[in-house]
């Protein structure tokens, strides 16, 4: 059984955001997503549940860009090449990001989930470089090299 708590839309899909009462991992009570398309069956039933008031769902994802959730968020610094500046400005990494003019094109700044920040720097190539945090530039790192062996000569 679960708990709704918000209906999402996230890339032209829709998402049930709830808690699976019947799932006995470590992070069972933890809010999941849901995608609508995949639900193959659904039992109406006569059991109710309280939602939990103090469960917002705007601050569930307020340092996310889409509909990922981590405990744990990191502090990102990112320089952004004049090249592709305008489209940071005016198609934000992050909405809670600040800009800093760097010679020739932008810092950005903010706190997000590693899982959601990294694939979009990768995204930009060489217009883009993580200068923190440090886990996230070693990752990179090793996405370089894995590149390298793979297409270097």
């Amino acid at each position: 059984m679960i708990e709704p708590y918000a209906i999402l839309v996230y890339e032209n899909s829709l998402y049930l955001l709830a808690i699976d009462t019947e799932d006995n991992s470590p992070d069972g009570q933890s809010p999941k997503h849901f995608k609508l398309d995949r639900i193959e069956q659904v039992e109406q039933t006569d059991d109710r549940f309280r939602p939990d008031t103090a469960f917002d769902p705007n601050s569930f994802y307020g340092h996310s860009i889409g509909i990922y959730h981590d405990p744990q968020t990191l502090h990102f610094r990112i320089r952004v090449h004049q090249r592709v500046a305008a489209w940071a400005c005016e198609a934000p990494f992050h909405p809670q990001q600040t800009i800093t003019p760097d010679g020739d094109g932008v810092i950005l700044e903010f706190d997000g989930y590693f899982n959601e920040i990294v694939p979009m720097v990768l995204k930009l190539g060489a217009f883009a470089e993580i200068l923190e945090p440090t886990e996230a530039r070693e990752h990179m790192a090793q996405v370089g090299n894995f590149y390298q062996e793979r297409y270097g000569e």
